[in-house]
């Protein structure tokens, strides 16, 4: 077997099989866990290439077989199958750290000017480079399908229940250039009008072309919910219609009543600092009073109650 540019066998100390050494790094770890040091270390490793002084070439090491007398647990077929997925590994490495600029390398120049403390430090300074690229990526770079609360200009902490609605228009409208607002469900809003999207929080757009579309793909896409969890307002998920929807389709008007301004009139009915109650309105369901309402709900102050979306007067309470 070809030995790549760059490493080294050396026999292990512990079960006596061939382990693959890095000459940057200049230790490795055989298939039984153990940690492999090159003679000299990394000087040394560099300095003898490939091939480690006074190691076999061919015979029962190379072959990957353990010598007589240290069986380390394994049969041939495994110890080989271990050998070559660690040659893998080790070649997987190289590639990554040519790929980092040289990332990884920086482990081994620690290791050597510093000894076994500096080859720690540099392992965990490489994972924290990859653990900030890994952040990076989840928390700020834009992924299909989300709006992060950054984007929105909104605090995840105190979220805005009316900024929630408009926030989200830009990427409905990317989705669909006819699309407009169509409802909101918060589980609990707070008395200065903020949402606890915790409890559940999700505002809808749909695109009236889509919807009398005569199309199934029109309008299999035709709704799309936004729903706010930790990272932002995800819409990822198709929602639709099965039928051609007949008729005019009026979309609701901008509330003049805003959440926030009726918030401020539940805290004036009771609505105490901490308590939440449950705001939605959707042209579907709320039709238990004429005209465009807010529908409000909750258990501590318990109200069942539509307050008109014009001025916020209370237009029905059960």
């Amino acid at each position: 077997m070809a030995i790549p540019s760059g490493m080294m066998q050396v026999q292990c100390g512990r079960c006596g099989q061939t382990a693959w050494v890095m000459t940057s790094v200049g230790y490795g770890v055989c298939a039984c866990g153990a940690q492999v040091t090159a003679p000299g270390g990394a000087a040394g490793a560099a300095g003898a290439g490939s091939s480690a002084a006074g190691l076999p070439q061919s015979g029962g090491i190379q072959s990957g077989m353990a010598p007589a007398g240290q069986g380390a647990g394994y049969s041939p077929e495994q110890i080989q199958q271990m050998q070559a997925q660690q040659m893998q590994q080790m070649q997987q490495m190289q590639q990554g750290q040519a790929a980092a600029g040289g990332i990884g390398g920086l482990q081994g120049r620690l290791l050597r000017k510093f000894g076994v403390g500096g080859g720690i430090v540099g392992a965990v300074l490489v994972a924290a480079i990859a653990f900030g690229g890994y952040t990076l990526k989840n928390r700020f770079m834009p992924q299909k399908g989300l709006v992060r609360w950054s984007t929105m200009g909104l605090d995840a902490d105190k979220a805005d229940g009316d900024l929630m609605i408009t926030a989200v228009s830009p990427a409905a409208k990317k989705w669909s250039k006819d699309a407009v607002w169509w409802a909101a469900n918060y589980q609990a809003v707070r008395n200065d009008g903020t949402v606890d999207w915790e409890k559940g929080a999700m505002v809808q757009y749909v695109s009236p072309k889509r919807l009398k579309s005569y199309l199934p793909k029109q309008r299999d896409n035709s709704m799309k919910k936004f729903r706010f969890g930790p990272k932002g307002a995800d819409y990822k998920d198709v929602w639709g219609v099965k039928k051609t929807v007949k008729g005019e389709i009026i979309a609701p008007f901008a509330p003049t009543c805003t959440i926030k301004q009726l918030a401020g009139v539940l805290k004036g009915k009771g609505l105490a600092d901490g308590k939440t109650v449950r705001i939605s309105y959707d042209p579907k369901w709320e039709r238990a009073v004429a005209g465009q309402n807010w529908h409000v709900s909750g258990d501590d102050p318990k109200m069942e109650a539509w307050y008109s979306m014009k001025d916020c007067s209370l237009q029905k309470e059960q």
